[in-house]
């Protein structure tokens, strides 16, 4: 967990559950980045972390299969001349 300045105002910079936030505060107080960084950092920590299937599916294949499979998933998403 931790604070930084950038320009005058404050970001959280916070890891949990394996992922990292790096979020504006919206204040330029010290004392109320740090009470915000608290309440942000608890709301985190009850927020359920549970992976997508998808994520979970890619991790089990090698490098060019996965490439293979979302390449072909992502076909439906996008238009024909993305795909070409």
């Amino acid at each position: 967990m931790g604070l930084w300045k950038r320009g005058k105002w404050y970001w959280l910079d916070a890891k949990v559950h394996g992922h990292r936030y790096r979020e504006p505060l919206g204040t330029t107080d010290w004392r109320e980045a740090k009470r915000l960084e608290r309440q942000r950092f608890e709301q985190l920590e009850t927020k359920a972390s549970v992976p997508s299937t998808a994520s979970l599916t890619y991790a089990t294949m090698d490098v060019a299969t996965a490439i293979a499979t979302y390449a072909k998933e992502r076909r439906a998403q996008v238009s024909t001349r993305m795909v070409a």
